[in-house]
């Protein structure tokens, strides 16, 4: 019955083939029932559109490795027919798939980043073993993985390498990223052309994050053109092209060109201690002109599990900031890129550990003067509206507002509604990391809390909204109806999980800001 759903493809290039003008390897994947498909490598000639199919994964949402020579080698991916335990599959000489590793889903996984020049061992980034991601050099013949770079604290997020001429997937890792407060390079080689190149850019930026984009491949220009890209917390980016010959660099476009980044703040990482003395890692962006204590909007990020808030330029934090109200993100517990046990032990957290951190964010941030008490509202969307609403009946003294943008209110609600119940895996991983039982989902949706609540409230939500439906929002008002609490509202019809269309965009902004003012702005009672 998913007729009703449409046949969307998405393909990445997996490989250039340099030696052949003609085509290039993509990994292919079909989107179009709540499970997902498998996996197809496809060699496509870029002139007549014509596919070659080479191989299937073995398990459905898979991703495809293929080497340096374009030889498929290896497929890895959680299987959701199996318990979402995540698999790695090597392709043996008879083109069959062997499973050389399986973890369960919290586990941990293993995600190849490129082969050696001899394609014989691989670059491989994987938590298994530790509890942060971590970068192995990985023997295929052996099976045996030599640690090359762990960070305390966070996962890598991004490995460079300098690619080997005239492949397209070999080479030497050159160096890795990781953000524990602001964005860092890490090298690994110091024989590294790449990193001769880049460490001397970034020497001009000193206050940006310089990553390279794309660059000109081996066989046409021997990598004398790279595309930088050149951003900060105050600035959201600029294009730059680095001529390596010449060693010029020139400017190509700035992106949001209207954006003055000398009227924008800047984003400061902090490293709080909770309740238990376990640190949690936020980020605090103050408006401009302000010496004494701000209004402060507390920002949950949606998730939660997986997703984090990080240092750089984010429109909706500097939007607030320049209209005078300081932004605390927190990555409370359950937060992705600090670790397998960061994230995992929070599940089933919701209304507990989670919210707690970001009460004692916000204790935190009036203690020091950052904000005073009734000065604090709080704001999020999707989990974050939970959120949002869940500090505001846990903590009603902390709050003067909050505003729920597509929220789940009511967990009970959430188990029965909404796309990821529709998913064959979806009901379980509900009940394994928001709620085991109906009862303990009760105990932790803010819909049965709300004769504790003193904070005003808006509620923003789309007719359309498939991952969390309009239902929640009609729950919440239902019961501030009934107890006769005022409340503003902004339902949009043709809009789903998150407005998408740019006068909606802007409404809400406009009213979520007179919201603000109205409440804990300076104009409010100073």
């Amino acid at each position: 019955g998913n007729e009703r759903f449409s046949r969307r493809v998405s393909a990445d290039v997996l490989h250039r083939l340099p030696k052949d003008d003609k085509h290039v390897l993509m990994e292919v994947y079909t989107y179009g029932s709540d499970d997902g498909s498998f996996t197809r490598l496809v060699k496509l000639n870029i002139y007549t559109g014509r596919e070659q199919h080479l191989g299937t994964s073995p398990i459905k949402n898979a991703s495809l490795t293929v080497d340096g020579d374009g030889e498929l080698r290896f497929a890895y991916g959680q299987d959701i027919d199996d318990n979402l335990n995540f698999k790695v599959f090597e392709r043996d000489n008879s083109n069959n798939w062997e499973l050389i590793n399986s973890t369960t889903k919290y586990g941990g996984s293993f995600v190849p980043q490129g082969f050696t020049p001899d394609n014989k061992k691989m670059y491989v980034l994987d938590n298994i073993e530790t509890n942060t991601n971590a970068l192995y050099l990985y023997d295929i013949e052996s099976r045996k993985s030599e640690l090359l770079y762990q960070h305390s604290v966070v996962d890598i997020i991004g490995v460079e390498t300098d690619v080997i001429k005239d492949t397209g997937n070999t080479g030497v890792v050159a160096g890795v990223w990781v953000e524990p407060d602001y964005p860092q390079y890490v090298p690994m080689s110091s024989d590294s052309s790449y990193n001769k190149w880049l460490l001397a850019i970034q020497q001009n930026f000193k206050d940006f994050t310089v990553s390279v984009t794309s660059e000109t491949s081996a066989s046409d220009l021997d990598r004398e053109l790279a595309v930088i890209r050149v951003r900060s917390d105050k600035h959201p980016g600029m294009y730059l092209l680095y001529d390596k010959t010449a060693k010029t660099l020139s400017k190509i476009e700035q992106a949001h060109a209207f954006i003055d980044p000398n009227k924008m703040s800047p984003m400061v990482p902090y490293k709080l201690t909770m309740r238990d003395k376990k640190s949690v890692y936020a980020y605090l962006t103050k408006p401009r002109d302000s010496d004494g204590p701000a209004p402060l909007v507390v920002l949950p990020h949606g998730g939660p599990y997986g997703p984090r808030d990080s240092w750089g330029y984010n429109s909706e934090v500097q939007a607030l900031a320049s209209r005078g109200f300081a932004v605390l993100q927190v990555n409370f517990r359950g937060s992705g890129g600090y670790g397998k046990d960061f994230e995992y032990s929070a599940h089933r957290q919701w209304g507990d550990e989670m919210q707690d951190d970001l009460t004692d964010a916000t204790r935190w941030a009036i203690e020091s003067g950052v904000t005073e008490t009734g000065k604090v509202c709080i704001y999020g969307g999707s989990y974050g509206g939970y959120a949002a609403l869940m500090g505001a009946v846990k903590e009603p003294d902390l709050y003067a507002c909050t505003a729920v943008y597509v929220g789940v209110v009511d967990m009970l609600l959430a188990t029965q509604t909404g796309d990821i119940t529709r998913a064959s895996w979806g009901l379980d991983f509900m009940r394994e990391t928001w709620c085991a039982t109906d009862e303990e989902c009760k105990k932790d949706s803010p819909i049965n809390y709300i004769d504790r609540l003193k904070a005003d409230v808006m509620i923003i939500h789309g007719t359309e909204d498939q991952r969390v439906p309009v239902a929640q929002a009609e729950t919440l008002m239902k019961e501030l109806d009934r107890r006769g609490i005022p409340y503003e509202k902004m339902i949009k019809t043709k809009e789903g999980h998150g407005f998408v269309d740019v006068d909606n965009r802007e409404e809400l902004f406009e009213r979520l800001i007179a919201f603000l003012n109205k409440n804990i702005g300076r104009k409010s009672g100073s």
